[in-house]
């Protein structure tokens, strides 16, 4: 078994088509494709590399995606750049495969730093010893029950209420088309500006639905009372999960369930669509818990996955040598 990397450029067709596979039929998210990966390494400046896991009979057993961010001596690896709007990465494994030590046999350069997010799925990758690991939750439905059963017995009884009061307030839904993106990222940007999140430029999003939404890996979701926006939610995903991407709601207009409707809908919109889960993409009681309690109002049942740093020796070294000339990382 060996681990190689390779930079975008060096990637083949035959490559992509076994990313693609191996995603497919191991639980991999749009978090690990290489279309998504491309757009986010495009937008925020990264250099696009994979990791290919590749057996002794040369068959790719796992991919990882990684983004390389230099600053000054060091340089930084991200399964996912989490402030790039990936909450996602690492491993996807073919059939359960584990090789010991996964993690610590990446090969890293002398200056490079591996910044590790797990996936919900294959979390049990054999990471080595001396790594510290974060342990972070989100919220997973199960599409495969059914709609009726996801009604009835997941979703909590007062979010089917705020439901039922924006369909009795004349709260209206109806799916969003490219050109409905720009009032979806105004209305975005009142909502992180307010949270005090970074802010994300209407060409990024433009760039993620062209790709996505011809594949069906994408879906604006509206909710509006007469004409006014009142609610949006952005969700991404594939076969395997679907995401609440990103959500905004108008805080001037009254709260008639408006938030509620849209996650029912694109609940149900998943499950139609054929995806095995639904994912509330992260849940943090501690620093957002209204948030959170939101979120599991639609899915009881947490699921954890994880993160991790891996620093070579010689990187702290090089690191306090760059922070001494003031190049500061992310």
């Amino acid at each position: 078994m060996r681990i190689v990397r390779r930079a975008l450029s060096e990637i083949s067709s035959t490559d992509l088509e076994v990313i693609d596979n191996l995603i497919s039929r191991n639980q991999g998210l749009i978090f690990h494709e290489a279309g998504f990966n491309r757009i986010v390494a495009d937008y925020f400046g990264s250099n696009l590399e994979y990791f290919f896991l590749i057996k002794n009979d040369l068959r790719t057993a796992g991919i990882c995606p990684a983004h390389i961010i230099k600053q000054g001596l060091v340089a930084r690896i991200y399964s996912n750049p989490t402030h790039c709007e990936m909450p996602y990465g690492g491993w996807v494994l073919d059939q359960d495969y584990s090789p010991r030590d996964l993690i610590a046999k990446m090969p890293l350069k002398i200056n490079e730093i591996l910044i590790y997010w797990s996936s919900f799925f294959n979390i049990n990758i054999s990471l080595g010893s001396g790594l510290a690991i974060t342990e972070h939750q989100t919220a997973i439905i199960d599409l495969d029950r059914g709609e009726e059963t996801i009604w009835q017995d997941v979703i909590d009884p007062r979010k089917k209420n705020k439901v039922r009061k924006a369909w009795k307030n004349g709260i209206s839904f109806r799916e969003g088309e490219e050109k409905d993106l720009p009032d979806f990222c105004s209305l975005l940007q009142k909502t992180r500006t307010a949270a005090n999140l970074r802010l994300r430029e209407l060409e990024f999003y433009l760039a993620v639905f062209r790709l996505l939404q011809p594949q069906g890996k994408v879906r604006l979701f509206l909710a509006e009372l007469g004409k006014e926006l009142v609610a949006a939610v952005l969700i991404i995903g594939n076969a395997n999960c679907m995401h609440y991407w990103q959500g905004t709601v108008n805080k001037e207009a009254p709260n008639l369930g408006q938030s509620e409707l849209l996650q029912w809908e694109a609940i149900k919109w998943s499950q139609r669509r054929g995806a095995r889960f639904y994912d509330m993409c992260v849940v943090d009681k501690e620093h957002l818990p209204h948030i959170a309690s939101f979120k599991c109002g639609f899915a009881r049942e947490v699921t954890p996955f994880y993160s991790l740093e891996r620093k070579p020796f010689l990187y702290r070294f090089l690191n306090r040598i760059n922070r001494m000339q003031g190049n500061y990382g992310h």
